[in-house]
Order: structure tokens, then sequence, then C-alpha cells
């Protein structure tokens, strides 16, 4: 089965197994139905000591951090959106509430127990500085609070990386020029 990249905010991610990725972003943009939904760019099924869930979103900018200004906030509340949007988008289609779309899932994503699996939500921001990420992670975290409540803290996790980080972490597989 030939294996599937993702380029998106100048870094390319994959190749991947066809039935572990789900492009949400590209699925939404090929219906009307939600067109006017903010989504994240994927979600990837990784298997390990439990079957885990990262939902993707990547951007080539974003505000530096070292102020609170409007800026940021709008920025915060924008990548809230996309990520609680593309876990709630996920978990409807998985569970049929969109019959007429459930076969648009790739075949893992139809046979993983939503009960079971941990959630990984993934901000990858292209050329920030390290030491910006914890103040996103913070106000993300802060934003997000109310659904780690509900998707359980313990099997609810949301990670904020630059570029270089993603690349040695295995998120993404190369920055691209």
């Amino acid at each position: 089965m030939k294996k599937i990249t993702v380029v998106e905010s100048g870094l390319k991610f994959g190749p991947y197994d066809p039935d572990n990725l789900f492009e949400i972003e590209k699925f939404v943009k090929s219906t009307r139905q939600f067109d006017d939904i903010k989504i994240a760019e994927f979600a990837l099924i990784l298997q390990g000591k439990a079957p885990k869930i990262c939902i993707v979103e990547a951007k080539s900018s974003s505000p530096h951090t070292g102020k609170p200004s409007e800026e940021f906030d709008k920025f915060i509340v924008e990548i809230n959106s996309k990520l609680v949007n593309s876990l709630c988008l996920l978990v409807a289609l998985c569970i049929r509430r969109h019959k007429d779309r459930y076969n648009e899932l790739p075949r893992k994503f139809k046979s993983f127990n939503v009960g079971e699996v941990n959630f990984e939500l993934i901000l990858i921001l292209r050329g920030h500085a390290d030491e910006w990420n914890l103040k996103i992670a913070e106000q993300l975290s802060i934003k997000l609070d109310s659904q780690r409540k509900i998707w359980n803290h313990n099997l609810f996790h949301i990670k904020v990386l630059n570029d270089k980080q993603a690349i040695e972490k295995g998120y993404a597989t190369v920055a691209l020029k």
C-alpha cells in the first residue's frame, strides 16, 4: 500500500500508512457540509502501549509570546477552535453521527475503540523559538481545560512544538526550504 506524505506550513509529515492517517482538513474542504468549521490538518493513529490519536495543527507563523496582546489571544482562540472542532468531528464521524460520510474514514479509524484511545493535540510552529512554546502551551492548556476534563486528563495531552522539536520527536520528517 502506498504511503501518504502531508506537506503543510513548510513541513513534511510522514510518510504514513493511509489506514492510520485522516487528512481531516482535506476532508472538510471536499464537502460543503463542514465548510465553515475551523479544522486542523490531520489526525494520525499511533500504536503503542495504548492506542493514541494525534490531531496535528501546523502553522508557519505565530505571534511572539513575550507580552500579552490581542493578536496572541486571537491566535490561542483560533488554535483552540481548530483542535476541539477536529476532535469532535473525528469522534462524530467514528461513531457514525454522519452515516453518509463514515465510509470516507480510513480503515483503522473505523475499527478503534473510542473509549480506549488517548488523545494528543499537537500544535507545531515553524521557526518558533523553544522558549516561546511554554507560554503558548500554558495558554492553550487553560483554554482547553474543560475539554481535558471531559475527555479525562490522563488520556488527553497537549503539545506545542517548533519544527526542530517536531522532527526530533518524529512528528514531522523534514522542514522544507
